[in-house]
């Protein structure tokens, strides 16, 4: 292993009695084999109290590199053939490999930054690059955060950058884009790297993935995108819409125009709109978060026209002109405006006619009770800790995650009902139970406070959690786990039957699966 390898190096000189295990631990650290997972010579001055990276610098040069030559390394050389045979390797496949040629141990992990290091010092040259999951050279805080990362080759990584631009490109005129489209672009990789690819696609945290009929579809959140942009535009007229009609309009809003790949259909509109980071949903309607748009003088046009009701296109058109809008760009906006829809019906001679209303029709004087402004707040503050959270901690971002979601399910309340038993207990002895997995959570789902309910400390979280009972359709039933004590037994026989409060049922019925 490279560990003794080190060790016999640094032994090989006996001039150099004094520090011997302190030298190995530098050597290691730079190499990749300590905690330390971005070794520079200044990192690893830093670490042991070194003064300057030249410090490092010179005693990596006078007691590794300078007595490569008189120390057997064909096993550090083997490795780096082996290494060099792969254009790509994800870091896990990466360790597995160095296992596999004993460079490390079973136990054992090299960081990338490190094995570069090791490569540079025995060959004098860089043969690969550690790229993030967009293709691109990692930065120190990818590789100090624990990102996933990747080492390839310089070659390969312009072709996988220049690759993820492409499949990001790709939804944005489509509104969402079909995982065959990823395929199509990344044809030009072997099956490894192509499996690298959707695993970077994947790891990108605006990605929206959506799946109907056993197809998959995606998109990245971003406000030039075709739905988002028609989202927002919509909601410069309405303070909230019904989600299925708005899918509706978005899917006919896409349609308009031909394209060369699939169009996505209006469930997986559907599904993005009610998920958005960019959209509260509750009970069939949403809402924009944040400042909704500046109102399109066109749209406040269509606004007047249909305020009183439905009226067909030929009305329609003519208005508009009268509004100072030339005929041709009156009938494309029948198409293609997100705050109209577009409803058909049969005349008395069977044929399909249309006419068009408004999205939603404001009812006077509602206003939103405080469960939806609370809900919109800590969902809002979730997606922003999710947006600006690169450069914090995972810990730090948990416990303000933590934070939010307590606030949303306690409030300032001092008790709380526990939605699995129906007992009441003191907050302090409550937690707020992920209803799925938080570990199996997208960024969309984390960022839904409909994704946790209150459960007590004294026994609840735990059967929930450990699956001894599920929640099918709002009542709790025995889960595929047998307990194997009788008082667990006892106590979970108690809880079957008992029905989840509607409040703790809101959110997706997919979150309880």
């Amino acid at each position: 292993m490279i560990e003794s390898i080190i060790e016999e190096i640094v032994r090989f000189d006996a001039s150099e009695t004094t520090n011997i295990y302190r030298n190995i631990h530098i050597l290691c650290s730079y190499f990749g084999l300590r905690q330390n997972p971005n070794p520079t010579y200044q990192s690893v001055a830093n670490d042991y109290d070194a003064g300057s990276r030249q410090n490092i610098e010179q005693l990596i040069k006078r007691i590794f590199r300078n007595k490569l030559a008189s120390v057997d390394i064909s096993l550090i050389k083997e490795s780096i053939a082996k290494l060099d045979e792969f254009e790509m390797l994800s870091d896990s496949d990466l360790q597995d490999l160095m296992r596999s040629t004993g460079l490390i141990n079973a136990e054992s992990w090299i960081h990338l930054h490190g094995l570069q290091n090791l490569i540079e010092c025995v060959t004098g040259d860089l043969k690969f690059k550690i790229i993030d999951i967009y293709g691109k050279v990692a930065s120190k805080s990818d590789i100090e955060c624990g990102q996933k990362l990747y080492l390839a080759k310089p070659e390969i990584q312009a072709k996988i950058s220049e690759a993820i631009k492409n499949i990001r490109s790709l939804p944005g005129k489509l509104g969402m884009a079909n995982f065959t489209c990823i395929n199509a672009i990344a044809n030009q990789f072997d099956a490894r790297e192509k499996l690298y690819i959707h695993e970077m696609i994947l790891a990108q945290r605006d990605i929206f993935v959506s799946s109907f009929e056993g197809s998959d579809w995606y998109l990245f959140e971003d406000r030039s995108n075709k739905i988002i942009n028609s989202i927002e535009r919509a909601f410069s007229c309405f303070d909230r819409i019904n989600a299925i009609k708005l899918a509706e309009t978005i899917e006919n809003i896409l349609h308009d125009k031909k394209s060369e790949h699939a169009y996505p259909p209006m469930e997986v509109i559907s599904d993005y709109i009610t998920k958005s980071r960019y959209t509260a949903y509750d009970e069939g309607m949403v809402r924009l978060l944040g400042e909704c748009p500046t109102r399109l003088k066109i749209d406040s046009d269509l606004f007047t026209i249909l305020e009183n009701g439905p009226r067909d296109s030929v009305f329609i058109v003519e208005n508009l002109q009268t509004f100072g809008h030339e005929e041709a760009y009156s009938r494309k906006i029948l198409r293609v405006s997100p705050i109209i829809y577009k409803k058909a019906s049969s005349d008395s001679n069977n044929r399909t006619r249309y006419k068009f209303e408004l999205l939603f029709k404001a009812e006077s004087d509602v206003e939103m009770d405080f469960e939806i402004l609370k809900y919109i707040d800590i969902k809002k503050n979730l997606g922003n800790l999710l947006e600006n959270g690169t450069d914090e901690s995972v810990e730090s971002k948990f416990r303000k995650e933590q934070h939010l979601l307590r606030r949303w399910v306690f409030g300032d309340k001092e008790q709380e009902t526990c939605a699995i038993c129906g007992h009441v207990y003191d907050v302090k002895s409550m937690v707020c139970a992920h209803k799925k997995k938080r570990s199996q959570c997208s960024d969309f789902e984390r960022i839904d406070p409909y994704i946790v309910m209150p459960a007590c400390l004294l026994g609840c979280d735990h059967i929930y959690e450990s699956r001894f009972i599920e929640i099918h359709n709002g009542i709790i039933i025995r889960g595929r786990k047998e307990p194997k004590s009788n008082r667990l037994n006892e106590i979970i026989v108690d809880l079957i039957g008992n029905a989840i409060p509607a409040r703790w049922l809101k959110g997706s019925s997919e979150y309880f699966n």
